[in-house]
């Protein structure tokens, strides 16, 4: 199924990695998704790797965007779901002038699924977490990767009051993805 309506979210970064720029698609995305963040006076002049929870993710964001310093621009595809839709996306991540970094997401595929409560976030939340793959959206359950509806099956959150938070890692079989993509640009 074809995405609802383009969808092309950009953001850049300064030579000292604080974001400086987002486009209106950011700011209607980060509304749906994090309304804390949807107000530009929010985010402007942050550290991207204050937005990055994942040490493992952190590195590989970090190594992309020392790749793109140097001329080498990285692209790589990624799901991004809402409760209600599988959401495939691809980002473009290129150096820009002055040491500047941009990220590029536009949206290639939309597709509606029943809705996953686990993934709502207006949900109440407990102090239990469960990882999220950055990239494919996989759920850890012990140290198996399943995708959400799985998961959710697996870990039956909802035989709780309220839902467990959600953090983002990465499973190992995108990790091995991204590091090939990687090799490939240094």
């Amino acid at each position: 199924m074809k995405p609802i309506s383009p969808v092309s979210i950009r953001y850049r970064i300064d030579a000292q990695d604080r974001l400086f720029e987002v486009n209106e698609d950011w700011l209607r995305f980060a509304a749906e998704n994090d309304p804390f963040l949807a107000e530009r006076r929010r985010i402007m002049g942050r550290s991207l790797w204050s937005c990055i929870a994942d040490p493992t993710v952190e590195e590989l964001y970090r190594q992309m965007v020392n790749a793109a310093r140097l001329g080498r621009a990285s692209r790589f595809k990624y799901r991004c779901d809402a409760p209600s839709f599988r959401r495939l996306f691809e980002m473009r991540i290129q150096g820009a002038e002055d040491g500047a970094v941009e990220f590029e997401s536009d949206l290639l595929d939309e597709e509606p699924r029943p809705a996953v409560s686990l993934l709502d976030v207006r949900q109440p939340r407990n102090s239990d977490f469960v990882k999220v793959c950055s990239w494919c959206q996989r759920i850890a359950v012990g140290e198996t990767w399943l995708p959400v509806e799985e998961g959710v099956k697996a870990l039956r959150p909802m035989e709780h009051d309220t839902l467990p938070g959600l953090t983002h890692g990465i499973c190992p079989e995108c990790r091995a993805t991204i590091l090939a993509g990687l090799h490939s640009l240094l």
